[in-house]
């Protein structure tokens, strides 16, 4: 990591050359969309320019007539000009309170009620994950949230802590904080997976034994990964391998290889814009419970609370875009979220040109230089620290996935993430249903 991540394989989208996750966009569609430098066009007293499709809101789109001397190239619309609010200098601030603005929270109650908790002893639940709007649990217990569960000894005196969601094994020197901020050690993030298929092409730059890296992702239940929908749509299930408690690639020995047996890819998701970049793999079994091997928590609804300036991605990735190989151990970058109209704005200082929209079903992270996200971690997680939590450490809570970005590590230019809050209600669903089917 250049400090840098993102995913292997290159896409080609509508003629533009895309590096998914670590990216590139070809000179055509940078000519089109950057600097306003495309023609004004005037239809029916409305002005527009040309851009690319998805950088243009459909509300904003001026229907050219048929037969009109007046176009744009093949896959770009005529976008209406609009009067843009100037980008505001004043000190970036983000609530630590999640708030959820695309679910009514009313109803994402009564969906986690009815289908996404299940009734456990209160000391097998996380604080913040317990649900006091069910009363049908007996005396004594309280309805969890299904990724809230705390497995194992049900003594909480006597209890790991790397048998709740979330944590990982204790740095294992006391001065490991001084050594370089991209280094991590064994079990430090234990719910990362190296997610990759049936290697047809050998000489593969990422490749894992006889296998090609396909994307990087995260544990989110002992039988399901969450990782991004770039990644695996299209992909047979049966040529994926997921690798867990796998550190160091280099090194086999302490990890496990599972055979994935079911693909769930979200439903509204656009290889064009890229939105709801969400997908969910099945395993065959669930992993081995050791100490190196853990789930990350994901959260349960608005109310959970992170802190949004300590935040990591984890992976395997280059070091900066344009470099050869990935890296063997894993590495890390610390990050800041940056809000979304914020990152929008600064999106469009870039090839994305003016009239860039971002989805509401991404969030932003970083725009320090030399540090971000490249070639070779999409699907990855983006963590946050947990606040106001009981463990004495570190506690984390997955708020992204890695999706894409404009080149590696460019100062004022975040990365972009798939939201796992935007998505959380569908990735509750479908956790639900996977976890209950036989397959």
């Amino acid at each position: 990591m250049a400090y840098g991540l993102r995913t292997q394989n290159l896409r080609t989208i509508l003629s533009i050359v895309v590096v998914v996750a670590g990216f590139a966009i070809g000179p055509f569609a940078a000519a089109q969309i950057a600097n306003g430098d495309s023609p004004v066009i005037s239809i029916n007293g409305q002005s527009c320019q040309c851009v690319i499709f998805y950088s243009c809101e459909v509300t904003d789109t001026v229907i050219i007539p048929s037969g009109s001397s007046s176009g744009c190239e093949d896959n770009f619309v005529c976008c209406r000009i609009q009067n843009e609010s100037p980008v505001s200098n004043a000190p970036i601030e983000i609530s630590s309170e999640i708030t959820d603005t695309s679910i009514d929270s009313t109803t994402q109650k009564q969906d986690t009620n009815q289908q996404q908790c299940t009734c456990v002893s209160k000391n097998q639940c996380s604080d913040s994950g317990s649900n006091e709007y069910l009363n049908s649990c007996s005396q004594n217990q309280v309805c969890c949230n299904w990724n809230q569960v705390i497995s194992g000894n049900t003594d909480v005196g006597n209890m790991h802590h790397y048998n709740q969601c979330g944590i990982g094994i204790s740095s294992p020197e006391s001065n490991f904080n001084g050594k370089s901020r991209d280094e991590t050690y064994f079990g430090q993030f234990p719910w990362m997976v190296i997610i990759s298929k049936t290697n047809s092409d050998k000489t593969s730059v990422l490749s894992i034994g006889d296998n090609e890296f396909i994307c990087g992702g995260s544990l989110i239940h002992p039988r399901i990964v969450l990782t991004a929908a770039h990644c695996v749509r299209g992909i047979n299930p049966n040529l994926l391998q997921v690798k867990v408690g796998v550190w160091d690639t280099a090194v086999r020995d302490k990890e496990e290889n599972i055979g994935v047996s079911e693909i769930v890819v979200h439903q509204n998701h656009n290889n064009g814009s890229m939105s709801d970049d969400v997908a969910l793999l099945k395993l065959y079994s669930e992993y081995d419970k050791r100490e190196h091997v853990n789930t990350i928590c994901i959260p349960a609804d608005s109310r959970t609370k992170y802190d949004p300036n300590s935040c990591i991605v984890t992976g395997w990735g280059k070091n900066k875009f344009g470099d050869k190989y990935g890296q063997s151990v894993l590495k890390k970058v610390e990050l800041s979220l940056v809000p979304n109209d914020v990152c929008q704005q600064r999106l469009r200082k870039t090839r994305l040109g003016e009239h860039f929209r971002l989805h509401e079903s991404f969030i932003c992270a970083g725009g320090e230089k030399g540090r971000d996200v490249c070639h070779g971690d999409g699907g990855g997680p983006l963590v946050c620290a947990a606040k106001e939590d009981s463990y004495n450490g570190k506690k984390y809570i997955q708020v992204g996935i890695v999706s894409w970005g404009i080149g590696c590590g460019d100062e004022n230019v975040p990365g972009v993430y798939s939201s796992v809050l935007a998505n959380s209600q569908w990735i509750n669903k479908k956790v639900e249903l996977l976890s209950r089917s036989n397959i």
